[in-house]
């Protein structure tokens, strides 16, 4: 009875290790979404119970949006893992290809359902649909393909954050460019911890075409001037406070001038993997910003 009755714990356990393992690299994607869906709560008034529950929400579209990610990605990306990511699920040994795409296709019925649900499917279907293109379109237009899906993917998430509080209006859009559209350009970062995995996929990046310095100094510089395009585009406009603003100015200026002195000093594949992930800090305190824009 003890045995039959330990089996979904074992299960469950395996799961939580499977989507550890898998989401590792981009967890904080998974509540970049609800900081912002906390800032425009703040900015409705709502509190308590309300802001709990939509909270909660987004909670579960974010990691949702990043989990579907993840298994359609890492369903087909065993080899390279085995030399860039070792410890994900697939070359760990812990779950093959195919029960990767098994549980892709079950999320994102699942994610379809909760965006029906809470009035944001229209956004989630466009997600999907952009994640579709890019599992299509790897190999030799790889390059090309993630920056436009990226572009498109982080206008999705912004969209079901807000979406779940208020409907997408011309500040959301704001938002979505200053503290969305624009942290993209530097992401090219990412391929420069993934050199050796690329190769032996065979898969064309942009620092095949123009090396790694001039990748470095892109991203370093889109880095750099972000905090600039946060104060004016987002800060100033939005009326709050001079103190509020200023801790804004601080926490967003600190982290990404860190980020962009680390890409030209640092550069070894484990330093750049630090590196991405002190951006995604970046750009978390950058949705963060929000909650302190609209106290």
């Amino acid at each position: 009875m003890f045995h039959v009755l330990s089996i979904p714990f074992r299960w469950l356990g395996r799961e939580i290790e499977i989507t550890a393992r898998m989401m590792v690299n981009n967890v904080l994607v998974s509540v970049c979404g609800t900081q912002l869906t906390l800032g425009v709560a703040l900015k409705n008034g709502l509190a308590g119970s309300d802001i709990l529950r939509v909270y909660l929400i987004s909670w579960m579209l974010s990691f949702l949006y990043t989990y579907t990610f993840d298994a359609g990605n890492q369903a087909k990306g065993g080899t390279e893992d085995a030399h860039n990511k070792p410890w994900r699920p697939v070359p760990a040994g812990l779950v093959t290809e195919r029960g990767l795409r098994v549980r892709y296709i079950l999320a994102n019925i699942l994610y379809a359902y909760l965006g029906w649900r809470f009035g944001v499917l229209p956004w989630v279907l466009f997600w999907q649909a952009t994640m579709i293109a890019l599992n299509t379109f790897q190999g030799r237009w790889y390059f090309l393909s993630k920056q436009i899906t990226m572009q498109l993917g982080v206008v999705a998430l912004f969209a079901i954050a807000w979406g779940v509080v208020e409907p997408i209006n011309t500040l959301a859009w704001q938002w979505i460019l200053f503290s969305g559209i624009l942290f993209v350009f530097p992401l090219i970062m990412e391929d420069l911890k993934d050199i050796e995995g690329d190769r032996v996929v065979g898969r064309r990046t942009l620092i095949d075409i123009f090396g790694q310095w001039p990748v470095r100094i892109w991203s370093a510089s889109w880095t750099f001037t972000l905090p600039f395009f946060q104060h004016f585009g987002l800060y100033v406009p939005s009326g709050a406070d001079v103190l509020n603003i200023a801790i804004c100015d601080v926490l967003v200026t600190g982290s990404c001038w860190t980020v962009a002195y680390r890409l030209l000093r640092y550069r070894t594949p484990r330093q750049d993997a630090a590196t991405y992930i002190m951006f995604y800090g970046a750009f978390l305190l950058a949705l963060s910003a929000s909650c302190i824009l609209y106290l």
